[in-house]
């Protein structure tokens, strides 16, 4: 299944998304005639497909509230993040714990836990080409294993949650193989504690995570809300809320799950000030797909959550063909600039400081 024919779908009630299921000719300034999917954020457990009218298409069920993101496949089945209570060991914004992939028909056909005492699937998965499932996972490190790392005794609470990617092979109907793994963990620099050998400049490492940035002993460090997979260049973005950045991550056996690319907030790898931040709290960064305007280019919903309100940036990565990225000596990674869509509605200016999501139409 090549993840470019899935189509995301809205994340809360604030944004709903077209699904565009048969390509139709429209004319520009039209409503894009096919169906929008939704779930409820907020207590929904059933998933939505309604027409331009707001007419019920179909609705597919499920005993869970949604974790926050649900993709609709090509043949009709839902593959959706579910939040299990049971097995989930904590409750935070976005939480998850089980996967579901559910037929056309409301039939489970795979339901898989992806939660234990320390880790914890949340917010949202890519599908790659081989059917795989890539998933956002917080992983849960002691205060003392965090100074271990290089954090600032000062800043570092009970337990840090940090962040990892889970590659999931689908085995019957509730079982799965992690044949993949990015950690966080793997890639940090600190300029704290000389005596660790992560030491050194955070401006002189961009390829890895400043253990100290933003500051504060907030547990939730990190907090990944998206994740989006780049077949041709075999190559995964995530977002993290409170960088205020994006991140491609490399996959390439010689580049060791190492951050190719970043955008959003220089300062948060010591190359710009809070003047430079153009990303603040945003959401769904993701690659818009072959045969839409833009192709290549990275779109986002950047929420806007200190300046107070909310925009559409699209971003075009100084990106060559072999997969790497231009990036000058001591300056952040270009471009410069957003390039913004949309930030306001017939003149008014729109607002979400939480979730949301965006997806380019043909």
């Amino acid at each position: 299944m090549s993840p470019n024919k899935l189509r995301r779908v809205a994340l809360l009630t604030l944004a709903s998304l077209v699904i565009a299921l048969v390509p139709t000719p429209s004319h520009a300034g039209d409503p894009y005639p096919e169906w929008t999917l939704y779930t409820p954020f907020l207590g929904g457990t059933t998933t939505t497909l309604i027409d331009l009218n707001g007419t019920v298409v179909h609705t597919w069920p499920s005993q869970y509230v949604v974790g926050t993101a649900i993709y609709l496949l090509d043949d009709g089945k839902l593959l959706r993040c579910s939040f299990d209570p049971a097995v989930a060991p904590f409750a935070a914004p976005g939480a998850g714990g089980r996967l579901e992939r559910i037929a056309f028909d409301g039939t489970v056909e795979w339901s898989y836990v992806l939660a234990g005492p320390t880790f914890l699937a949340h917010n949202d998965i890519a599908i790659l080409p081989n059917g795989n499932i890539l998933a956002n996972v917080w992983e849960l490190i002691s205060g003392t294993e965090a100074i271990a790392l290089g954090r600032d005794p000062a800043n570092a609470p009970a337990t840090l949650v940090t962040e990892a990617i889970y590659e999931i092979e689908p085995v019957g109907a509730t079982g799965g193989n992690v044949v993949w793994t990015w950690r966080s963990t793997d890639h940090l620099v600190q300029n704290f504690d000389p005596l660790l050998p992560n030491f050194g400049n955070p401006s002189d490492f961009p390829e890895r995570i400043d253990i100290n940035f933003p500051g504060g002993a907030d547990p939730d460090w990190l907090h990944m809300n998206a994740i989006d997979y780049n077949a041709e260049l075999d190559q995964v973005m995530v977002g993290t809320t409170n960088f205020d950045e994006f991140w491609v991550i490399s996959r390439a056996p010689a580049d060791n799950g190492k951050i190719v690319y970043r955008w959003g907030n220089p300062a948060a790898y010591g190359r710009g000030t809070p003047a430079d931040q153009i990303l603040e709290g945003q959401h769904h960064p993701h690659w818009i797909p072959p045969g839409l305007p833009g192709a290549g280019n990275i779109l986002v919903f950047n929420n806007g959550t200190e300046r107070g309100f909310s925009s559409i940036d699209e971003i075009v990565p100084p990106v060559n063909p072999d997969g790497t990225y231009n990036l000058a000596a001591g300056q952040p990674y270009g471009p410069a600039s957003e390039i913004q869509i949309c930030a306001a509605i017939d003149g008014l200016p729109f607002f979400s400081p939480v979730l949301s999501s965006v997806q380019r139409l043909p």
